[in-house]
């Protein structure tokens, strides 16, 4: 398990990274929107990684929707992976991992209630009955689960980053 995630890491960084260096587009072609939610969610990010109440976890969690709710609004919707790299399927590509980020937050979210109410993740009853097939989750700890959905959210950030900073021109 610990391999794989380190191979999706790698996968992710490498994404995020080599459009940048490939790829030139206009200058301020990127709607503030998406500038906006990526804002929100390394601050999601960050507060995961320092340590937050859930209570506060709830807020950023929100704010983050709404700033990637305003963000999906405002580009083309996610499509099949291609050799597409125009700027709209950039734009599809950063909108995608802006969704399955917040996604993933939030199913950390519903694995953190599960936790404080002493309860595992069983495949009979939600979050779990979506959980665990959507996740291939092989443990009902709701402590593991939220780590792996939180990772999983830090690779979708990770390559919204990116996105944006190709978008950007950078």
């Amino acid at each position: 398990m610990k391999r794989f995630l380190s191979t999706l890491l790698i996968i992710a960084v490498l994404t995020a990274f080599s459009g940048g260096c490939l790829l030139q587009h206009k200058k301020n072609d990127l709607p503030e929107e998406a500038v906006v939610a990526v804002k929100a969610l390394e601050k999601l990010q960050a507060a995961t990684e320092v340590g937050v109440s859930f209570s506060n976890y709830q807020a950023l969690l929100i704010e983050a929707k709404a700033a990637v709710n305003a963000a999906s609004r405002v580009m083309p919707p996610a499509r099949p992976a291609g050799d597409d790299y125009s700027t709209d399927a950039l734009k599809a590509s950063l909108n995608d991992n802006l969704n399955k980020a917040i996604d993933s937050y939030a199913d950390a979210q519903a694995a953190w209630d599960e936790k404080l109410h002493g309860r595992s993740l069983s495949p009979d009853k939600e979050p779990g009955k979506s959980l665990i097939p959507k996740y291939k989750l092989k443990t009902s700890d709701p402590e593991e689960a939220m780590q792996l959905f939180w990772y999983m959210a830090k690779l979708y950030t990770l390559s919204a980053t990116g996105g944006v900073n190709t978008l950007k021109g950078e």
